[in-house]
């Protein structure tokens, strides 16, 4: 797998830089791995993001309840 290898060390950096382009991702990832591989291994990381914000609400739950009962709150004064 592609991301799981090591070929790109951390796709959540390169996706934050200012200059991040689909495009040129695609294009260059391409150079390295079919298209077919590039989506399998998008589609891993996407399941890790997934369930590591699961993971953060879980813990922090109570906070998150209070951030949206805070918000409701603010709204309706």
């Amino acid at each position: 797998m592609l991301l799981l290898s090591g070929m790109i060390a951390s796709i959540f950096d390169v996706c934050l830089q200012d200059d991040f382009h689909v495009e040129n991702f695609v294009v260059e990832c391409r150079r390295k791995v079919q298209l077919e591989m590039l989506r399998n291994d998008l589609h891993v990381y996407l399941k890790i993001l997934q369930s590591a914000m699961v993971e953060l609400i879980n813990k922090d739950y109570a906070d998150f309840v209070n951030l949206s009962t805070n918000l409701v709150c603010t709204v309706i004064i």
